[in-house]
């Protein structure tokens, strides 16, 4: 089934969620609340927040924890390194 994986950067300082973040995988394991997750991006794996199953497309919505950064200038380095690792 196809994982989708959601991340907000949150620009502290405007308390605004400033952009989300996304990357699809495929797995065979049913994601839940609580296990972690690891991807190049992160210096360490990330708890899974929250799962959305849609069962009619074959997806999995996978939430984790958020970044929060104090600058949009930050935001957008952060951005920019997610892309460089296959996020969108």
């Amino acid at each position: 089934m196809k994982l989708i994986l959601n991340h907000y950067i949150i620009v502290k300082s405007e308390n605004h969620a400033y952009k989300s973040v996304t990357k699809e995988m495929q797995t065979d394991l049913v994601p839940m609340p609580g296990m972690e997750i690891e991807d190049g991006a992160w210096k360490n794996p990330r708890v899974i927040q929250r799962v959305t199953m849609n069962p009619d497309e074959n997806y999995y919505f996978v939430w984790t924890n958020d970044d929060e950064v104090e600058t949009y200038e930050h935001a957008d380095r952060l951005i920019k390194m997610y892309k460089s690792h296959d996020w969108n």
